[in-house]
């Protein structure tokens, strides 16, 4: 390769979109020729003594046991990496007539339904035009870019990359625009599964999954549940993006210039791309940040993955992924977890995974006590260490994982429960208050909501200043026949944090009384989700109304009463993909707007 040309990589995928009879045993086969050695080459693989570069591709190329392998194959795929200079006049590859062939491909005798896929740019694949040529050969004229962030790992230097590899991202991308149409709001990546399309055993690329799974990545997993899996990954992120939508939480995340919403699901087709990890499929629910485009997040764990069972809900025996919400900070491994319970704090709201599969979205909130200004209510960080009733104090942190909780609202009742998104367990007053001159154990921590977790928000004017002010007051008529509900801050709660007694801070007042102490300003988490705040969401699996098997629903609810039901159709190979939404009326479920097709290219997935 002359050593005055800078030299550019780029993923290429030669596809048989339909299945010829196989005349010969080498009809299985694909083979690629470079024309120009001179500049091209097939980039084979990385070993420790440098590139394998290849000017052509046959049979005894075709070796799972190299390590590092960028030959993949798959059954009627295959991945390849092209290296040369970078190719002038890209864009004019949209019409791609006059640009001079680079490379020659084969897949048999038979070129009938054989494609090349190559990329122009991020989220731009496009099918390149093949000329034939004889006993089966096409000529195609592949674009090289250059090298950007979307590139080919290195497989040995930690850091390092190689090639372009937008053409095996197989996606179609959805963008809601705000009210002045100028800027997204959720993006939603829908990943498109095709089973010919995954890699064969022996030839996944990163090493963590070569190592977890044999290099056998996708390819050990059941195709059916693979289909339903990907299906269930879609409505999962259709029903987000409802929720967010309905909540105008996204809009206001993006108002507050923070950051906007984003869905996305697995890959089973890109091996250079490490979705499976050993784990498998999920989804994400994630942020992107709008001063620098970066996924954000407040967990331990980088975007979100939330891990599948075969059912299409969310694995919570902690086998996979993380562990339920049951499961405390002890027993939770931290490898399974991003915060405890599998919560994942995403700014203005949190997630909690429910037991039956199913997940909470409740938008979160600090609690300031008015005597004890600058105070947030707070459970401790080690709280699985301490006795139930010693796990609540104050702290002047806003900002800890300990003062955050999801607010959970009730319609039902009026109500509304606070979970704490570093326990995953709920604020539930204490009938036993008082007892053994303990008057300040009034809080404990609850795995399941009982009576005594429901609080009534309840706003009175001062009689002196007419301040509106809101006292938190205990449902559980043990507790409130009483007449002392109330959750209170005591006066001497200086004093008592200065002697070491920070969880003797609190105690249940008389409903009545008019002190600080009795009153707490509610604040959301992201200020701009202030108005926002009353509305929370579960979603749980729901029975589709189609009497076809291959249609995925989940269902709604908003403040604990049904509010939707989502489902989805997903015919990846035909490249259609088909959303419906109803609503309860008259006891009846009732499609309430026609379903949204979104057609794609099912090679590349581009709009149509």
């Amino acid at each position: 390769m002359a050593s005055q040309l800078e030299v550019f990589f780029t993923c290429v995928r030669l596809v048989r979109e339909w299945w010829p009879p196989m005349s010969v045993a080498n009809d299985r086969f694909p083979q690629i020729k470079v024309l120009d050695p001179s500049k091209y080459s097939i980039f084979l693989e990385r070993s420790n003594t440098g590139l394998n570069l290849v000017p052509h591709i046959t049979t005894e190329h075709y070796s799972p046991q190299r390590r590092y392998q960028f030959l993949i194959p798959s059954e009627n795929e295959l991945i390849f990496v092209l290296s040369g200079p970078q190719t002038p006049h890209v864009h004019q590859f949209d019409n791609a007539t006059n640009n001079i062939h680079n490379i020659t491909v084969r897949w048999g005798s038979d070129p009938s339904g054989l494609v090349v896929i190559g990329s122009l740019a991020v989220n731009k694949l496009v099918r390149l035009p093949l000329t034939p040529l004889n006993d089966g050969w096409m000529a195609v004229s592949v674009p090289l870019i250059p090298k950007t962030k979307a590139a080919i790992p290195d497989a040995i230097t930690t850091g390092a990359a190689h090639a372009g590899k937008y053409a095996i991202e197989v996606h179609t991308l959805l963008r809601d625009f705000d009210a002045s149409g100028q800027n997204v709001i959720i993006e939603t990546r829908l990943e498109h599964f095709s089973a010919g399309r995954i890699a064969f055993t022996g030839w996944w690329l990163k090493e963590r999954t070569r190592i977890k799974t044999g290099a056998v990545g996708y390819g050990g997993c059941d195709r059916q549940v693979l289909a339903k899996q990907a299906c269930a990954a879609k409505c999962w992120m259709m029903t987000a993006r409802e929720v967010m939508l309905h909540s105008k939480w996204a809009q206001a995340l993006v108002s507050a210039g923070i950051c906007r919403i984003h869905l996305m699901g697995f890959e089973t087709n890109n091996p250079l791309h490490d979705d499976f990890e050993g784990v498998g499929p999920h989804w994400h629910l994630a942020l992107t940040r709008l001063n620098n485009n970066e996924n954000v997040w407040s967990c331990l764990h980088p975007v979100p993955h939330l891990y599948f069972n075969s059912s299409g809900l969310h694995d919570v025996t902690g086998k996979i992924g993380f562990k339920q919400p049951q499961l405390s900070a002890a027993e939770a491994a931290p490898e399974h977890t991003r915060s405890e319970g599998g919560i994942d704090i995403l700014e203005g709201f949190a997630t909690f995974l429910r037991a039956d599969g199913g997940m909470d979205i409740l938008p979160l909130v600090v609690l300031e006590s008015e005597e004890a200004q600058g105070q947030y209510l707070h459970v401790r960080n080690q709280w699985a260490k301490w006795h139930p009733n010693r796990v609540f104090q104050l702290c002047g942190n806003r900002n800890n994982q300990g003062t955050l909780f999801g607010l959970q609202s009730d319609a039902k009742t009026g109500s509304v429960m606070l979970r704490s998104v570093i326990s995953g367990r709920y604020v539930t007053g204490s009938s036993t208050f008082g007892l053994a001159g303990q008057k300040w154990s009034v809080l404990s921590l609850q795995v399941t909501p009982t009576e005594a977790s429901l609080w009534n928000i309840v706003q009175e004017a001062d009689p002196a200043s007419g301040k509106v002010r809101t006292r938190l007051t205990c449902c559980d008529p043990t507790i409130s026949k009483s007449k002392s509900s109330g959750l209170h801050v005591r006066k001497t709660w200086k004093e008592l944090i200065q002697n070491n007694k920070k969880e003797e801070v609190f105690m249940l007042h008389k409903d009545n009384d008019c002190s600080l102490g009795s009153f707490w300003k509610i604040h959301a988490r992201c200020p701009e989700m202030q108005p926002l705040l009353f509305n929370s969401y579960s979603i749980k699996h729901a029975i589709s109304s189609s009497p076809q098997s291959d249609w995925f629903a989940l269902s709604i609810e908003l403040n604990g009463v049904f509010h939707r039901q989502v489902e989805v159709q997903d015919n990846s190979e035909d490249g259609i993909l088909i959303c419906k939404q109803f609503a309860m009326s008259d006891d009846k479920l009732r499609i309430i707007a026609p379903p949204s097709y979104i057609h794609f290219d099912p090679l590349t997935g581009e709009r149509k």
